[in-house]
């Protein structure tokens, strides 16, 4: 009989609270109240990212080649145009052998040419003499260039861009094979990192086989997947990688953003510099988005409630408690951004409010034995 009429009073109280709610308001004394701060806020937005290096390289050579000295250790940075590695290959021997005959026949036959050229104009020499001797120069410059293109194209796959003239220098005062043993070295496309273990001195390398990895990791690409909903607040504020104490600022490659065929995500890409070299090729990241700052006004973490898929808070005016539904942000340092439905210095609740907006039945009727 006791434990029905003590039920019996609980439904009684609880009756009582949900009228005053549906009605609007409920009369109470004993909640605390904090009035809502005007202040700005930023949405933040979180995704991952895909590292890509501005610039990747293999570096291989389509001939086959000795190694005879190793000036690189995987991972340590390398200047563009840094001497990689040496070597001794016979097809660049045969190249600078070529040239270099190819260069003295042309050299001789310009010099027969002047000779005959003053012949003629002396008459000691015919008129015939003289065409010939052009078209042999003519023939051999032909020549000679050939064996140029051929040798500077073996020297552009070494990244190595020494001029025309200094490699007749070079013939001028040494041997083929000594010129040979000169350009016989590989050097940096570009500045990077190295990202395998060269091979060793003394073994012979095969044509266009791997023989060194390169990256250029001072500024790298991020590839972003978000989603359609939230690509709008992608496309305007501040896009950021925190990475220790360190903070890589993105900025976003102009153009339409593209769409993943598989998952339907839209792809944004971004570029950063990396000085440290922090970030690495290959690597998954989380990227952080900060919308531009918008007028909010800020309510505690405590002062909000959620219901039925619904946020609310509890508006104290004259000893009167009304639910007031809202739009808020995230969380920050325990308080809230109220998008809307809240003006600044209107009082709320600062606790407890789920007493006044979400206990049940279940919760208020404690049954006695």
């Amino acid at each position: 009989m006791l434990c029905k009429r003590k039920a019996l009073v609980h439904l009684f109280n609880f009756s009582c609270l949900l009228c005053l709610l549906f009605c609007g308001s409920l009369q109470a004394a004993t909640y605390p109240v904090i009035p809502a701060e005007s202040g700005q806020w930023q949405q933040e937005d979180v995704a991952f990212g895909l590292v890509t290096a501005r610039a990747k390289s293999t570096l291989t050579v389509p001939f086959a080649l000795k190694i005879t000295e190793v000036r690189v250790e995987p991972g340590l940075p390398v200047a563009t145009g840094t001497v990689l590695l040496r070597f001794h290959a016979p097809d660049l021997l045969k190249k600078i052998s070529d040239y270099s005959g190819r260069r003295k026949l042309f050299i001789v036959a310009e010099k027969q040419q002047k000779i005959i050229r003053k012949g003629a104009k002396e008459h000691t020499l015919t008129r015939r003499d003289a065409v010939g001797a052009e078209e042999t120069v003519t023939r051999y410059r032909a020549n000679l260039e050939q064996s140029w293109d051929t040798l500077q194209t073996m020297l552009e796959l070494l990244n190595n861009d020494i001029e025309r003239k200094d490699v007749n220098v070079l013939l001028d005062k040494k041997s083929p094979q000594v010129v040979a043993d000169v350009l016989g070295e590989l050097r940096a496309p570009f500045g990077g990192i190295v990202n395998n273990r060269p091979p060793q001195v003394g073994i012979w390398m095969q044509p266009n086989k791997t023989l060194l990895e390169l990256e250029d990791l001072n500024q790298v690409y991020l590839n972003v997947s978000v989603s359609e909903k939230g690509l709008s607040n992608w496309l305007h504020g501040e896009t950021v990688i925190e990475k220790g104490e360190t903070t890589f600022r993105m900025k976003r490659l102009t153009g339409l953003p593209g769409i993943d065929i598989h998952s339907g995500m839209r792809q944004l890409l971004f570029k950063t510099d990396n000085p440290d070299i922090l970030l690495r090729d290959g690597q998954w990241i989380e990227v952080m988005h900060r919308s531009p700052a918008r007028q909010v006004v800020w309510i505690p973490e405590t002062a909000v409630v959620s219901r039925n898929n619904k946020t609310w808070c509890i508006i104290a005016e004259d000893q009167t408690y009304t639910p007031k539904q809202i739009k808020v942000g995230n969380v920050s340092k325990g308080k809230v951004p109220v998008l809307s439905g809240l003006e600044a210095g209107q009082q709320v609740v600062r606790e407890n409010g789920y007493e006044l907006l979400y206990r049940d039945l279940k919760e208020l009727i404690q049954f006695v034995d």
